[in-house]
């Protein structure tokens, strides 16, 4: 027997007979819908791990652009800011950074002793070469916050955070004798007495006028100078040593000791300015009156057998002052 009836579900032009044939219909159709379903799943986890993958590679992407921005930046801001032959900053840099960001500081402004007569006689990649020696040696004695900072040609500044300008101006007059200028925004007169009673040798308040600051130094120039020449007087005396320029002699506590040539002028152009550091340079120069080289064991070899002299005299006494990486001066 034929059943005709429930047939609406079936699709159009297939034969159904059976009530069997009508199930077995079902459970095909069935089966044909899940794996359809189990397909599109399997291509939506697939579109969603591909989406998942591009969201990564697009995030990786995305960082390494900032990178790589971020380094460019630098770069430039290290060919903006930076020395190319020394590698520290530039004066463009602390115009334009330090000055506008940088707190209370001490700043210290150093040039290179006779650097022209190193370029004239070794020529300009020497003078290069001894700018970086400078400039490696500074830097290995000042603190991580300090900063190092190229002026031009041999000019350094030195921009100490933190360090009053007095207790620069301390450490300064403690190991050289120069000229120094304070500049200072305190307008108050115990600001000004201070410093210098603590050895500035003049005050100028901020802001002020470069005019008036350049006349200050020459001003200040022409004492110091006029304060450094040598002393013409024919008996120069420094503690109870004496040198006697005429006579050629040396007495401590007027016992006589022999000395030669060389040790005599040494001895006299150092006691011509107690205070004053005479470098290696400034000792070849005036005494041998030849360039110095860079051969400073013939300058050492004298100054060690003068102190012997000396402490045969007197050995409770110490008269000239090794100061390091300077020169030497008689020992206050």
């Amino acid at each position: 027997m034929k059943h005709t009836n429930d047939v609406n579900d079936v699709e159009e032009g297939q034969n159904v007979n059976t009530l069997s044939e009508i199930e077995e219909y079902y459970k095909a159709r069935e089966q044909q819908l899940l794996k359809k379903l189990h397909q599109q799943g399997a291509a939506l986890a697939a579109a969603e791990q591909a989406l998942k993958q591009l969201t990564e590679n697009q995030k990786v992407s995305e960082d390494e652009t900032a990178r790589q921005r971020a380094a460019r930046e630098q770069q430039l801001k290290d060919e903006l800011y930076r020395d190319p032959l020394t590698g520290i900053y530039n004066r463009r840099y602390y115009e334009e950074v330090v000055r506008k960001s940088t707190g209370p500081a001490g700043i210290a402004l150093m040039d290179v002793d006779d650097f022209k007569i190193c370029n004239d006689t070794y020529g300009h990649y020497a003078g290069d070469m001894a700018l970086k020696t400078v400039a490696n040696t500074i830097q290995s004695c000042i603190r991580k916050s300090d900063l190092l900072i190229r002026c031009g040609g041999d000019e350094f500044l030195l921009v100490l955070p933190g360090i009053p300008g007095e207790t620069v101006l301390e450490k300064m007059k403690s190991t050289m004798d120069i000229p120094i200028i304070g500049v200072s925004a305190k307008t108050d007169i115990d600001s000004k007495v201070n410093l210098i009673r603590n050895g500035a040798d003049d005050y100028i308040t901020k802001p002020f006028d470069n005019q008036e600051l350049l006349v200050r130094i020459e001003a200040v120039l022409r004492r110091f100078q006029k304060s450094t020449t040598p002393n013409n007087s024919k008996i120069l005396r420094f503690k109870d040593l004496s040198l006697d320029t005429e006579a050629m002699e040396a007495k401590i506590r007027n016992t006589p000791i022999t000395l030669t040539r060389y040790e005599y002028l040494i001895l006299q152009l150092l006691m011509s300015s107690p205070s004053k550091v005479f470098t290696k340079n400034n000792i070849f120069e005036s005494v041998w009156n030849e360039n110095f080289i860079g051969d400073d064991n013939a300058i050492n070899v004298h100054i060690g057998n003068l102190r012997k002299k000396f402490a045969k005299v007197n050995p409770e006494e110490k008269y000239i002052q090794t100061v390091w990486g300077l020169g030497f001066k008689m020992q206050g």
